[in-house]
């Protein structure tokens, strides 16, 4: 290796380290502000009937097989962590947190872990690939919008502080579809987050779905084999599908409401409020087809597009069941503008490869991120992170004062 490109190499590093260190300062920050959040609200009463009467009345063994009873989405794995948490909260003495922290420890630990995996699966793809160090600067400088724009949506921030099950089941739903867009397609990886996923909610039966059927479509058009494309779904998708489907079995009609009038206008309200979802995936989409070797980014961005077309058959199920309707139902619509941005970090360098001057490939890839960050950080966004950083702050001043 010649001087200069072991150079390069050496800044490469530093830069890469740089920026998941900056990464990681966000998911800190994050992590300690929830701990705050938690404080401040008792539990509410969802909360506490599911830990006094779906966790400590049931053995693991029930909850693992007959789901948390009775609950909308009995899928049981936020309960046995929850339950876990409950038979080891004398011995740790609740670490030290209020109850209210201690219980709700779990669903911020894995919405900030979800991250941390997501980010070390993309540096290190980006430090091992052969592309010019403009095009690496580039994607880890997109990297760094990610846990912004995941950590501090609306909803990603207030459910992670929460005894609920939908920080589990987002978080890990985020990996699946980062999983996706690897260049190492790890099998086993994706086979054993999508059983998870599949342990984490019943309504993850429509998001397996929609990544089955956007595997198949994606590698029917890379002119792959049929038996070979079937073989290798069936290995992936059949027991995540057929667990789902097992607790799915489990969900009574709940009743919570004798009427539901107004509530299709009120899950058209918030479809619209999102219909700037599938503009953003058909442009993902559109980058990935633009150039073949992009064609097997797709899968994420595809699927995801279905589960937004799939909106009205989820809101019917929601509606025939007799729950009552909450956008917190579509939690998953908090990771479009990340995954939009990793798709791009992974389709960025077909584009720039080819460019000879690198000025020119420099300016294209700065507008990239440009893009991105007008995507991502947007002012709400903005102004949790910095409650987030004041929430922290207001920890340390505590502990000094107690001190």
């Amino acid at each position: 290796m010649s001087e200069e490109k072991r150079y390069q190499t050496h800044i490469e590093h530093g830069l890469s380290l740089l920026l998941l260190a900056g990464c990681f300062l966000i998911i800190v920050i994050f992590f300690f502000s929830q701990l705050f959040e938690s404080s401040r609200k008792h539990f509410w009463g969802d909360e506490t009937y599911a830990l006094n009467y779906c966790v400590r009345n049931h053995s693991y063994i029930n909850i693992l097989l007959n789901g948390a009873q009775p609950q909308g989405s009995p899928a049981p794995l936020d309960y046995l962590a929850c339950k876990a948490l409950d038979q080891i909260k004398e011995k740790v003495s609740y670490f030290g947190l209020e109850p209210e922290v201690y219980f709700r420890l779990f669903a911020n630990l894995i919405t900030a872990l979800s991250v941390l995996v997501v980010m070390v699966i993309f540096r290190r793809e980006i430090i091992v690939s052969k592309e010019d160090a403009p095009v690496k600067t580039a994607q880890l400088l997109l990297l760094l919008f990610v846990p912004i724009a995941f950590l501090f949506n609306r909803q990603v921030y207030y459910y992670a502080a929460e005894m609920r099950p939908y920080a589990l089941w987002n978080s890990i739903f985020f990996i699946v579809l980062a999983v996706t867009l690897s260049d190492k397609k790890n099998s086993w990886l994706l086979f054993t987050m999508l059983v998870l996923l599949a342990f984490s909610a019943t309504a993850a039966v429509f998001q397996i779905s929609s990544l089955a059927l956007a595997y198949f479509i994606i590698n029917l058009l890379q002119q792959q084999d049929f038996k070979k494309i079937f073989i290798n779904a069936v290995k992936l998708f059949a027991l995540p599908f057929l667990i789902v489907l097992y607790y799915c079995f489990h969900v009574g009609k709940m009743g919570f409401v004798s009427s539901l009038d107004g509530s299709w206008s009120d899950f058209f309200t918030l479809w619209k409020h999102q219909s700037i979802i599938p503009i953003i995936m058909v442009v993902a989409i559109a980058m990935c087809f633009a150039k073949k070797e992009n064609i097997k980014y797709a899968i994420a961005p595809l699927s995801f597009l279905i589960l937004f077309m799939l909106g009205p058959l989820i809101f019917w199920v929601t509606w025939f069941k007799k729950f009552f309707f909450c956008d917190r139902q579509f939690i998953y619509y908090a990771l479009t503008k990340p995954i939009f941005v990793l798709t791009a970090i992974k389709c960025m360098p077909a584009y720039a490869r080819n460019i000879k001057s690198k000025n020119i490939a420099i300016m294209i890839l700065i507008i990239f991120c440009i893009i991105g960050a007008a995507l991502t950080l947007r002012p709400k966004i903005i102004m949790k992170f910095k409650r987030a950083i004041s929430n922290v702050v207001s920890i340390n001043l505590q502990q000094y004062t107690n001190n």
